[in-house]
């Protein structure tokens, strides 16, 4: 396979940080377009078709594709509108951008619900798996470059990610109020909702977060605090040990408990 052939690493951020009032969502798959057009249909079922075909028009003339490849391309935005799974879960997109940077393009979505920006993590994982099992169905050589490939494509990764090597759990002050969390771990379907209940059970607030799924690899920030302050090193302590010693486990052999 030469390197032009090569699988790209995909990557999917939930971003809620950077807009007040939305969720940012951006995904990037190398060059390849279909993983563009697709998201834009999955994402804009929820919201106003009119703009959806219009964001897909525009998407199409950047990339001066052929008119067979409009038709075909369209025909498949139509379709993903009547999506009726993806439908119920009222999202919202108010804003839509296409930006390459050397041979990556990156699509970013803001999206809200009801009016807001999307906080249950419920939803907020909804989103993340909604958006991969969409690049699997309509790029499943993205398959052997995702973790959920194991589960939900056609082809496993050929080389899994070590979790005791691979996971790192960092608390750092950001300010007065709050702290900042870094987790890198193996990623797995649920594991943001797992990360959440951790925190929770702890008695720690998330304030806001920015999960990025890089390939098989997760990279999530949250922003934390404690009865409104940052947190002190012993309760940092605590929840570091909880969440390492959770994301390990399912490499942990249970007999030796």
């Amino acid at each position: 396979m030469t390197a032009d052939d090569a699988v790209p690493q995909p990557v999917v951020l939930i971003d809620q940080d950077s807009d007040r009032d939305a969720t940012i969502v951006q995904l990037s798959f190398g060059d390849r377009l279909g993983a563009l057009l697709d998201t834009v249909c999955i994402l804009l079922c929820r919201g106003c078709p009119f703009f959806g075909l219009a964001l897909l028009r525009y998407a199409l003339m950047i990339y001066k594709l052929q008119i067979f490849c409009i038709y075909k391309l369209l025909r498949r935005g139509v379709h993903c509108l009547q999506m009726k799974a993806l439908k119920d879960l009222g999202l919202d997109v108010t804003k839509g951008s296409v930006a390459t940077d050397s041979s990556v393009t990156q699509t970013k979505f803001h999206i809200m619900r009801l009016g807001r920006k999307v906080e249950d993590p419920d939803m907020l994982e909804t989103i993340r798996l909604t958006i991969i099992n969409n690049l699997l169905q309509y790029h499943p050589e993205s398959s052997e470059k995702l973790a959920m490939g194991e589960f939900f494509g056609i082809k496993a990764p050929e080389k899994k990610v070590d979790v005791d090597v691979a996971t790192h759990v960092i608390v750092q002050d950001d300010g007065p109020k709050r702290s900042m969390l870094y987790i890198e771990t193996a990623d797995r379907p649920g594991l943001l909702l797992e990360v959440i209940k951790i925190i929770t059970d702890v008695n720690v607030d998330v304030e806001s977060a920015e999960i990025d799924t890089e390939g098989l690899v997760a990279k999530d920030k949250f922003h934390v605090s404690y009865r409104g302050a940052k947190l002190n090193s012993s309760l940092s302590q605590v929840l570091v040990n909880c969440l390492r010693y959770y994301l390990r486990r399912p490499e942990t052999d249970e007999d030796s408990y």
